[in-house]
């Protein structure tokens, strides 16, 4: 019983570190300013990370994501 609850720990704390952020698809000429995308992009995942929770963040990513990018003037082209 215990090998099998630990086990079962181990797969699930496991599959947390292996998520994968959501990466905006950004079209850089529809957008208001392309020049500070990559840092824009690097503060947006910054204040996810200190605003929210780790699992609210980890499963809202795409969605904060595309709001602070959005916020910033990217059009982004894979919303959903």
């Amino acid at each position: 019983m215990n090998k099998a609850f630990l086990v079962i720990l181990l797969l699930m704390t496991s599959a947390c570190g292996i998520t994968k952020h959501w990466e905006p698809l950004v079209d850089l000429k529809g957008s208001l300013s392309g020049e500070n995308f990559q840092e824009d992009k690097i503060m947006c995942r910054a204040i996810i990370k200190d605003e929210t929770s780790a699992l609210y963040g980890a499963w809202f990513d795409k969605e904060l994501m595309q709001n602070c990018m959005n916020g910033r003037g990217y059009s982004i082209l894979n919303k959903w």
